[in-house]
């Protein structure tokens, strides 16, 4: 019995070792695993002259890991999971995906991104390369125009180029009472404003005869190096305006439109007519310096004129803001055309806008038509052109604005005949007579 209870322990002390040397054995292989599933890896970055790459960045995909390139193009990275993708970028280069793969050594070479590079901007009679501008010159492009839709061009650029100011100077409906100012003034007595050149010509025009929608960039030339082509006429500076014209491939049909609704707000609360009579009448009797009669007990009141003691007896008064402003209404639509054929490349645009202002009688309208071609007969022969027409509606004056904050309440706008008075009332002034609707009977052409 003893003999086989010792054989019995035996046993039992080997199955222990086995079972413990199984678990060392799982638990280094567990471990040799883990170690072969995170690698380091190194590698050199290059161009395609074989030029090492300085700074490039080498992210590991989908985590913080990350490391840049030293003097030599050559990075480092520690603990890389197995599988994982190495992202490579660097300014002006295409961006680079590698696998790891148990790779511990890689060789990249970064193209050149030939489109950021060879991005051209307008400059005196030429394009450049933007790469190679050494001036102060800002661009917009069409995507940032059609970001900020507006009938008027300039009020688009309002915040979009440094150094460009743009100040608007009138509630005008078309939007032409703007100054334009590239650096601030130039000149204390000369004219400020800074040249424009649209498709390589000299534009005298308002801003709104140009459609926003035609336009293909803009570039702004802020310092004498890069407007120096233009001499004397440069010297504020000079916008530079490039329309849209045809590429080859497919015609492409292009509408667009938008409709906007503007409200004019924070009216200042002004008096109406019983408090204009109350707060005139108290003006007038402190400065009288007539004594009263029993026949004339209030001898101010004689500064009254008809209009107001015969609005006030009737309880009747004139809101002049009301009668003046309304609700604005803008709309514009556009449709152009844009492809090319063998040689020929044409773009094509018709554009109507309708603006009504917030003042009553505010509006314009503008009718554009555009055709660009560009026709290549020979190697050395090509033909182009850049034709823009146009109808604008100019007809019709505006309600006075200024007019309608300091007229008297008991003024009266219309006659008994339902005609808009040309005086409001009877004040020796004509500066506060006028009627602030007065002009609403003018007609100018367009």
């Amino acid at each position: 019995m003893l003999t086989i209870k010792r054989i019995m322990k035996r046993k039992e002390k080997r199955s222990c070792r086995l079972i413990l040397a199984c678990c060392a054995l799982l638990l280094f292989i567990s471990v040799n695993a883990f170690a072969q599933q995170q690698v380091t890896v190194t590698g050199n970055v290059k161009d395609e002259k074989g030029e090492p790459i300085i700074g490039a960045n080498v992210i590991v995909k989908g985590t913080g890991t990350g490391s840049v390139t030293n003097v030599e193009g050559d990075f480092s990275l520690a603990n890389v999971q197995n599988g994982s993708t190495l992202e490579i970028s660097f300014i002006g280069y295409l961006n680079q995906d590698v696998k790891v793969n148990g790779t511990k050594h890689v060789s990249i070479i970064l193209k050149e991104d030939t489109k950021m590079l060879d991005e051209v901007v307008v400059v005196g009679y030429g394009v450049q390369r933007k790469s190679d501008m050494t001036g102060a010159v800002a661009s917009v492009n069409t995507k940032t125009l059609e970001n900020r839709p507006q009938t008027n061009i300039i009020q688009s650029l309002q915040g979009a180029v440094p150094g460009l100011n743009i100040s608007v100077t009138g509630t005008n409906a078309e939007g032409s009472s703007t100054k334009t100012r590239i650096r601030g003034e130039n000149s204390i007595t000369a004219d400020n404003k800074p040249l424009v050149i649209l498709d390589g010509i000299p534009f005298d025009g308002p801003w709104s005869e140009i459609n926003p929608n035609d336009i293909e960039s803009i570039e702004v030339l802020k310092d004498a190096s890069s407007a120096a082509i233009y001499g004397a006429r440069g010297s504020n500076g000079v916008i530079l305006i490039s329309s849209k014209r045809g590429e080859k491939g497919k015609l492409t049909i292009s509408y667009d439109t938008y409709i906007t609704i503007d409200n004019p707000i924070n009216f200042p609360n002004l008096m109406n007519g019983a408090e204009f009579w109350k707060y005139k009448t108290e003006a007038l009797k402190d400065a009288n310096t007539t004594p009263p009669t029993e026949s004339n007990p209030e001898p101010w009141m004689g500064s009254m004129t008809v209009t107001e003691l015969r609005m006030h007896e009737a309880g009747m008064d004139t809101d002049w803001l009301e009668l003046a402003t309304r609700t604005g209404f803008k709309q514009q639509h556009n449709i152009s055309f844009r492809g090319g054929v063998n040689k020929t490349n044409y773009f094509v645009s018709l554009n109507y806008t309708d603006v009504k202002g917030t003042a009553v009688g505010n509006q314009f309208k503008r009718y554009n038509i555009r055709f660009n071609l560009d026709q290549e007969f020979t190697s050395w022969f090509k033909f182009s052109t850049s034709t823009q027409l146009g109808r604008y509606d100019r007809s019709g004056s505006s309600a006075s604005f200024s007019r309608a904050f300091r007229m008297n309440p008991l003024a009266e706008a219309y006659d008994e005949e339902g005609n808009i008075r040309s005086a409001a009332w009877e004040d020796s002034s004509e500066a506060f007579s006028v009627n602030p609707l007065s002009s609403l009977n003018n007609k100018s052409n367009d």
